[in-house]
């Protein structure tokens, strides 16, 4: 679902017909926020390490990650606005998987801040 910010006044609860994940989302309750964690951009690496690594070898991911906002409950005090990119707490992300379709919820205390939107 790609939401912008002309559509800052819309929730999920004023359409109860749209379907996100497959699965109909009416509300969202206890302060949590629901969210879609966004791709980060792999770095692309141009030199060849000159240290041997595992061929499974992972960077480590950061502690953070960067989610669009797709609704909130009614008792949020955080000012935010449907299709605002948020930076939260990786580890504090839920994953909520129903009849196979992700779901992913943080509450609202471990969101940082919002992202503004780049300009090239």
């Amino acid at each position: 679902m790609v939401l912008n910010r002309a559509c800052s006044n819309f929730s999920l609860r004023d359409k109860p017909s749209l379907i996100f994940g497959g699965k109909m989302i009416n509300e969202v309750y206890n302060r949590h926020v629901l969210i879609k964690p966004l791709e980060e951009k792999e770095e692309v690496e141009i030199k060849q390490s000159l240290i041997a690594l595992p061929d499974d070898y992972k960077k480590p991911e950061s502690p953070y990650a960067v989610a669009r906002v797709l609704d909130f409950a009614d008792d949020c005090k955080c000012r935010l606005s449907i299709g605002t990119d948020v930076i939260l707490e990786r580890r504090m992300m839920i994953e909520v998987e129903v009849k196979g379709q992700k779901n992913y919820l943080v509450l609202e205390n471990y969101i940082y801040g919002s992202i503004a939107d780049e300009i090239n």
